[in-house]
Parts: C-alpha cells; structure tokens; sequence
C-alpha cells in the first residue's frame, strides 16, 4: 500500500485523518503561510493547501500527501494563527457574539501517479456572547497558540453558539471532502 503523508502538525488534522481508517504518517512542514497582496481568501488557503502536500512530496515523492490550510474569515478581514496573547484576545473579542466564516483549502497528492485533488471547504461559525472575563482566561490558557482564529473548537466549543456546515472542517480537515478526494486518487471502496 502507498504511504500517506498527512503535511501538517496539528493534533486536531491527525485525529480527523485517523476516522478514516488508513494507515497514515505526519510530518510538520515548514512555509511562509502569509497572505499575497489582493489575494482572497479561498485562493489563499488553496495555494497554501497545495504548497504544503508539494513540500511533503519532495521528500515522500510516491506517496499520497495531504496539505491543509485554514482560516477563519470576519468582516473582510483573514484570521490565521495569532502571533501573540494580545492579537488572540483582539480576534476572539472581536468573533465575540458574531458570525465567521471558517475556510479549509485540502490539496491530495498521489505522487506515484501524478495526480492532485483540490477543492475547499466553508462553515459558517456562530460565538455566543463572551465577557472579559471569558476572554482573558481563555487567553491566558494559551489554548489559541496554533490556531486559526485562535480557537480551536475540539478543544473546547463553550464559545459556539451554532456551527453551520462541517464541524470537521472547523477543525481544520473537512472529513467528508477528505474521503471523497482519497476515494477519487485511491482504489479503495472501504474509506
């Protein structure tokens, strides 16, 4: 069987990939995940998505490699990872009682046969109201470290109020998308 490379470090992608029942490896790449001038978003997180499978390829070049890329998306503005406590706090409050939209771009490689699937992903992300309180524990947990938009809803959904779409694409691996790219690059009718 070919080896499959999830291209990603996060906890969350990993315990996404292992429903799928597929014997699988994760290697942490390395890229300047920064927006390009005018780029919009869904184009961000699918250049990215393909950036990090092709960076796993080159060191695994006839395996299946998968990269992802999320953010979350407020009022025109990108919300990757915070780079610090005060620019997590500053995006949580500003999420605070409000509605975003949560982008996964998915790029699946087969490197033995030279073939790519790409699509993305979208949910719609609800928060309840949060108080300064809330909001300065939660920071101070440092829970939003590696996160986009920084919260990470399987580690703690107390903020949600509603999720609309895929959960797992919240995450940051959108499941059933996931499957079907595997299932189109892969002869397996068991995923």
């Amino acid at each position: 069987m070919t080896d499959i490379i999830l291209a990603s470090a996060s906890q969350g992608r990993a315990m996404i990939m292992a429903q799928i029942s597929l014997p699988f490896s994760t290697y942490a790449v390395n890229i300047d995940e920064s927006r390009l001038y005018n780029e919009k978003p869904q184009d961000m997180v699918l250049r990215l998505s393909i950036l990090k499978a092709r960076t796993a390829l080159k060191l695994f070049p006839q395996a299946i490699c998968i990269g992802a890329d999320t953010i979350a998306v407020f009022s025109s503005q990108i919300f990757g990872k915070p780079h610090d406590a005060w620019e997590a706090k500053q995006m949580i409050s500003a999420l605070s009682g409000q509605s975003h939209i949560v982008l996964t771009g998915l790029c699946v490689i087969d490197g033995a046969n030279d073939r790519q699937e790409v699509a993305f992903e979208q949910s719609k992300v609800t928060f309840r109201r949060l108080n300064s309180n809330e909001i300065d524990i939660y920071v101070a947990s440092g829970r939003w470290q590696g996160k986009a938009g920084g919260y990470a809803v399987q580690d703690d959904d107390s903020f949600i109020k509603n999720i609309q779409g895929s959960r797992s694409n919240v995450i940051g691996l959108p499941f059933e998308l996931l499957k079907e790219k595997l299932k189109n690059l892969i002869v397996f009718t068991d995923i």
